[in-house]
C-alpha cells in the first residue's frame, strides 16, 4: 500500500518542465501562505503547474461563506478545464495554502506545444483522463455515509489510481477533511480511534516536513495501519464499488490497465 508522496499524475507536468523547447519558456514564481494568485474573473493567459506546495480554489456562497472547490498539489495543472471548455476567466479565487512554487506557461505556448508534439498531447490526454477518474472516484466516495467508509474508499481508490508504491496522502488533515466533506475534528477522531498512533497526514500546517528515512518509514507504517484497520472493515462492499466504477469506465471504452 505504499505509494510515492507525489501527485497522482506527474508525467505531463514533469515533461513540460523538462521540455527541450517549451521548458525554457516557463516562468517560476513562489507564493507565500494565504497569498492570492488569481481572483474571480481574472483572465486566463497562463497555465500553472504546481512544482511544490498546495493551492486551493475558493468560491463564495450568497451568504458570504467560503467554499473550497478544489486543491492543486505537486504536479497538478490548472486551469486547463476552464480554458479548453471556452471559459477564459477564473471562476474561483486561487489561494496558496502554504508556501508554493508554480511554473507558468503562456496559453499560446501550451497550445503550440500540443499541436506540434504528439507525445505531449498524449501525456496531456492521459493527465485529463486520470483527473476525470479521480474526480469520479471522489464523487463516489461521498455516497458513503460514515467517515470510516469514506476514508477506506478513498484509500482504495487512490491506491488504484496511483502509479507509485506509496499512496500520495493529502498535505494536511484539513485538506483531507475538506476532500471527504467532513469536519477536521471528526476525521481526526476517526483516525485516532482506528490507529494505534495518531496520524498527522503531514505537519505542513506548521511548515514542518518529514525529512529522515526513519520518519518516512514511520509514516508508511501509519498508513498501513490505517488501511488495515479502516479498509478491511468494509473491504467487500468497497471493492464492489470500485469494481462497478471500473466496469462503467470499461463500457465507455476506457481500459483501466492503461492508466496504471
Amino acid at each position: 500500500m505504499r505509494k510515492e508522496p507525489y501527485g497522482l499524475m506527474p508525467i505531463f507536468a514533469h515533461r513540460c518542465m523538462h521540455h527541450e523547447i517549451y521548458g525554457k519558456r516557463l516562468q517560476y514564481e513562489t507564493y507565500k501562505s494565504s497569498q492570492i494568485l488569481h481572483s474571480i474573473n481574472d483572465t486566463i493567459d497562463h497555465f500553472g503547474m504546481v512544482v511544490d506546495g498546495v493551492l486551493k480554489a475558493e468560491q463564495y456562497t450568497s451568504q458570504g461563506s467560503v467554499l473550497c472547490s478544489a486543491y492543486f498539489e505537486d504536479n497538478d495543472v490548472f486551469p486547463e478545464l476552464l480554458y479548453f471548455t471556452g471559459k477564459r476567466q477564473y471562476t474561483y479565487t486561487l489561494v496558496a495554502v502554504r508556501r508554493t512554487t508554480v511554473a507558468w506557461m503562456h496559453v499560446s505556448d501550451l497550445e503550440e506545444m500540443l499541436k506540434e508534439d504528439t507525445e505531449m498531447m498524449t501525456a496531456f490526454m492521459l493527465y485529463l483522463s486520470k483527473r476525470g477518474l479521480r474526480n469520479q472516484m471522489l464523487l463516489s466516495c461521498l455516497m458513503y455515509q460514515t467517515i470510516q467508509q469514506r476514508v477506506a474508499y478513498w484509500l482504495l481508490s487512490m491506491n488504484h489510481l496511483s502509479e507509485h508504491e506509496r499512496i500520495p496522502l493529502p498535505r494536511s488533515q484539513t485538506i483531507w477533511a475538506n476532500t471527504l466533506h467532513v469536519s477536521r475534528s471528526s476525521l481526526n477522531q476517526e483516525l485516532a480511534s482506528k490507529a494505534t498512533v495518531t496520524l498527522f497526514v503531514s505537519a505542513v500546517e506548521n511548515n514542518l516536513r518529514l525529512a529522515s528515512h526513519t520518519a518516512l518509514i514511520v509514516q508508511s507504517l501509519i498508513v498501513d495501519t490505517l488501511f488495515l484497520s479502516l479498509a478491511l472493515d468494509n473491504l467487500p462492499e468497497i471493492q464492489e464499488g470500485v469494481a462497478e466504477k471500473n466496469r462503467i469506465f470499461s463500457e465507455l471504452g476506457y481500459n483501466m490497465n492503461d492508466y496504471k
